[in-house]
């Protein structure tokens, strides 16, 4: 009889038993890192102790993350974090460093060392990207205001967590080095990783990866082989492999080959990254030492008192109460990173068993928690919205001061949106000498617009308390550009509930959409991809009559127009 292989049998199970809790959790609509948690519960010492190889397993575990991280550095966008605003710029860092020093209190008065207490502040820092993409994008809400602010503050987030996960080794040897040679070295060692990734992704990888993108294979083969070879320099210079994989994927970001690299690695590191979740789920003790009220107070922490500092951040920033209260829900929970942390704060022996356990169990209940409090968010806001005027900076801020040059405002036409769409629209209604009020959650446009005078509110389309201060009912007409169903519905409704003969003219992208408008009282529904055909078959008639120079000309103008920064911004 053919002996089987003890890895690859454990490895089998450890698939299959995944593979079930994963489709349970999703049938629960809970995350899968719930179900793979729970299969590593059932395979460890807890349940059924099935994983005979645990060291082998584990190694197998940490090329997860270290691919993770990677693909992270690979898709790190930086162009966006210069687009974030001021808003989000702020909210993220007040965020991260009143929750991890709130969490650093807590522990500290639990009577965790400085070490551990740290890393417990860090885990609850950060909120899961993965979670609040998915549950934003099932509500349609990730164009939203609320949802650009969270998903802002999610990617400083992540970019902090990586610094955190760096610092892990150098936590590790807190009592042997004096705070101060702790940093100095910290930020040497991490100048000249940065520089020689920079060099390399400007000097060397341009040209070899030229050579290699004829082969599809070679070019996986070669990122693959960059990723653990920079790991293990960093290994080697006393930073984490984790940090070595990230630094390595960013020295690949600028290369027009990423995406394509992105997307051969995803598979790879979805199979490393369950085994290293039910690695975790194995290392969670339900021993009678562990304390269930430690695990309350953490939750708590990430499920409550972290939505709060977000509420009252942007709060004291002049945002309305709506906007406030549906980006702190979105944010409230522990993140990915956070049991990575825990995983690796284990493995470096910054922290026990016990409180890996803690912290593994903490993140598990916020996960599980946080989808059902987002999904019922409007109904909680609506309970908690007289509460939530306690909070609410009315005056003093630029967009209190914007809603004052509405108040003399009547009988005047509002734009929902500002993009190109509604630049040209604009246009056209300056043209005319009709009364204009634009609204965006964009405060680059908004403040574009208010240096040339053009009243304009920066808010949410699905903002009440906003359509009341910008005295919506006084307006003969709304014009929404905004191409999403449930904002739009609103508007039509609204209009409809003032009962007087407001025009709504509203954007579709679907017929259905288009239909739905209309059967709700919509006065026109603008169809872009309808009127684009259109547009292109003028021009194909254009073509046909051979009057090639208009053709050209007009080609001429557009592209123009789209090198200009302000048609950039959308406006003039």
């Amino acid at each position: 009889m053919v002996s089987i292989n003890p890895i690859f049998l454990e490895l089998a199970i450890i698939i299959a038993v995944s593979a079930i809790f994963g489709v349970v959790a999703r049938m629960l609509k809970q995350p899968p890192i719930i179900g793979y948690l729970l299969a590593g519960i059932v395979l460890g010492p807890v349940g059924a102790a099935m994983i005979q190889n645990p060291d082998n397993i584990k190694a197998l575990s940490e090329i997860g993350i270290a691919l993770l991280l990677f693909l992270v550095g690979l898709e790190m966008d930086w162009k966006k974090l210069k687009k974030l605003g001021i808003i989000t710029g702020a909210l993220s860092f007040i965020q991260i460093g009143l929750t991890f020093s709130i969490g650093l209190i807590v522990a500290t008065l639990l009577n965790f060392n400085l070490a551990a207490a740290i890393v417990l502040g860090l885990t609850l820092a950060f909120s899961s990207t993965v979670i609040v993409i998915k549950l934003l994008s099932e509500k349609h809400d990730l164009d939203s205001l609320y949802g650009r602010i969270a998903i802002g503050v999610l990617l400083v987030q992540d970019i902090v967590a990586i610094f955190a996960i760096a610092l892990l080794p150098s936590l590790a040897k807190m009592h042997q080095l004096s705070v101060g040679d702790t940093v100095i070295l910290l930020a040497a060692k991490t100048a000249g990783l940065v520089f020689l990734a920079w060099f390399l992704s400007s000097y060397i990888f341009p040209r070899l990866f030229r050579g290699l993108a004829s082969s599809q294979e070679l070019l996986f083969v070669v990122s693959l082989a960059w990723c653990f070879v920079f790991a293990i320099l960093t290994l080697r210079v006393g930073f984490s492999v984790e940090i070595g994989a990230f630094l390595a994927g960013v020295s690949l970001a600028s290369l027009p080959y990423a995406f394509e690299i992105v997307g051969r690695i995803k598979s790879l590191r979805d199979f490393f990254i369950i085994l290293f979740f039910v690695v975790l789920g194995t290392q969670i003790s339900f021993s009678s030492n562990i304390n269930w009220t430690t695990i309350i107070i953490f939750t708590a922490l990430a499920v409550i008192i972290k939505p709060l500092i977000v509420i009252l951040s942007l709060s004291w920033q002049g945002l309305r109460r709506r906007v406030a209260f549906m980006t702190g829900i979105s944010l409230g929970q522990m993140s990915e990173f956070s049991l990575i942390l825990s995983g690796l704060a284990l493995e470096f022996k910054i922290i026990d068993q016990e409180l890996a356990s803690i912290i593994t169990l903490s993140a598990a209940l916020s996960l599980l928690i946080s989808p059902y409090l987002i999904n019922i968010s409007g109904y909680l806001f609506s309970l908690t919205k007289p509460l939530l005027g306690i909070f609410e900076r009315r005056s003093g801020t630029k967009y209190s001061l914007e809603l004052e040059m509405t108040q003399s405002m009547k009988d005047h036409i509002i734009i929902f949106g500002y993009h190109r769409m509604g630049y040209h629209i604009l246009k056209t209604l300056k043209q005319l000498g009709q009364e204009v009020l634009i609204i965006d959650f964009n405060p680059e446009v908004i403040d574009q617009l208010r240096r040339q005078k053009i009243p304009a509110v920066f808010g949410d389309a699905q903002d009440e308390e906003l359509l009341e201060s910008i005295h919506f009912k006084n307006a003969k007409m709304i014009i929404s550009t905004i191409p999403y169903r449930e904002e739009n519905l609103f508007l039509i409704k609204k209009t409809r509930q003032l009962k007087r003969d407001i025009i709504s003219i509203i954007t579709a992208g679907q017929i259905d959409d288009a239909l739905e408008f209309y059967k709700n009282g919509a006065s026109y529904v603008i169809m872009p991809y309808q009127l684009s055909g259109e547009h292109v078959a003028d021009l194909l008639k254009k073509f046909e009559n051979k009057t090639l120079n208009k053709f050209l000309a007009s080609r001429k103008e557009e592209v123009r127009l789209l090198k200009t920064k302000s048609h950039a911004l959308y406006v003039e």
